[in-house]
């Protein structure tokens, strides 16, 4: 049995073009943090 492991990328919040890519290559929004650019998108996608 193969260990999968989990991959992240993080975006500003209104980056659509690149969210729209992103999902298109399996990424998964996670969650959503707040610093000084903004908001944040985490994504994840597990890789094998």
């Amino acid at each position: 049995m193969s260990e999968y492991k989990p991959m992240s990328f993080h975006l500003v919040a209104d980056d659509t073009p690149s969210f729209r890519v992103l999902e298109k290559l399996g990424f998964e929004r996670h969650h959503v943090s707040v610093d000084d650019r903004g908001e944040l998108v985490w994504l994840t996608r597990t890789l094998p």
